[in-house]
Formats: structure tokens, sequence, C-alpha cells
């Protein structure tokens, strides 16, 4: 099994596997491979036009710690997981692939 973040610009962290830090707690995980996701129904109301809509969402909470150079790796951490820029999880098991944006 895989799980990277990865940013805009291509660059990766592996969240499961990376040297840098453990993984010591995630709820979320479980549903991946099979895309369960929560859906919930907003509907907006402009003048006489009204519009209903479905939208999807999965949260994934993860807990790590680092273990070594412990402020060069957060630094790096930061860095690529970019809050404020476009970025994409992707999981891997067994030939599947599924990302989320």
């Amino acid at each position: 099994m895989e799980l990277f973040y990865q940013n805009e610009y291509g660059q990766r962290i592996d969240l499961l596997n990376d040297r840098r830090f453990a993984l010591t707690g995630q709820t979320g995980l479980v549903s991946l491979p099979s895309n369960v996701l929560s859906t919930s129904d907003t509907v907006l109301t402009e003048g006489e036009t009204v519009l209903w809509r479905k939208r999807s969402a999965r949260q994934i909470t993860m807990t790590h710690r680092f273990l070594h150079d412990v402020t060069e790796a957060r630094r790096e951490f930061v860095r690529i997981l970019d809050q404020g820029a476009a970025g994409r999880l992707i999981y891997r098991d067994s030939g599947m692939n599924v990302f989320m944006e």
C-alpha cells in the first residue's frame, strides 16, 4: 500500500513510509480503496431560481511524529504540503490507483 501527497509541482511526500517521520494515528484510510464518500445536499435560491447540488467528500486525518532533524523535516513538509496551492492525494494498492484533488 502506498499513500502520497503530491503538490502542483510534482513534489511528493510519502505519508506512510517516509524515513523522516512516523505515522502514529489515522482515520479515514480504511475506505480509500472502495471510494466510500460522504455526501451532502446543498440548496441555493436566487430570486426564482433554485439550484440543488450534491457534494461528495472524504476526510482523512493523519498524525505523524518527526524522527530526525525535526526543524529541517518540518520545513520540507510544510513547503511541499502547501495548503494554499493545488495538490492531490494518491493511493496505490495491488494495481489500484486512486487520487483525490
